[in-house]
């Protein structure tokens, strides 16, 4: 190589990397031009204050119970494929 291309080179990459950087700047802006305040927690309370009453009370739907349609002796073993609603021991 001559010292000429290696000139080329050298000046090309440091035009690409001032371009990149100016690129780069122009999205992302500087840090001092855009200050920033944040919003700070003085003290945290844990307690919850008054409850609901329409919400919690005794006459409430407890929604961890079981809910079982129908006698819940036998269980139903029709899938969705099978849409007619008989078990294996009704089809015999």
């Amino acid at each position: 190589m001559k010292r000429s291309e290696i000139m080329i080179i050298a000046v090309v990459a440091l035009v690409s990397v001032a371009v990149a950087y100016a690129i780069a700047n122009s999205f992302l802006g500087s840090v001092a031009s855009n200050p920033t305040s944040i919003e700070t927690v003085d003290k945290f309370d844990t307690s919850f204050g008054e409850v609901d009453k329409t919400i919690f009370n005794s006459d409430a739907i407890n929604p961890t119970v079981q809910i079982v349609i129908g006698d819940g002796s036998s269980a139903d073993t029709s899938t969705a494929a099978d849409n007619t609603g008989t078990t294996d021991t009704e089809a015999e």
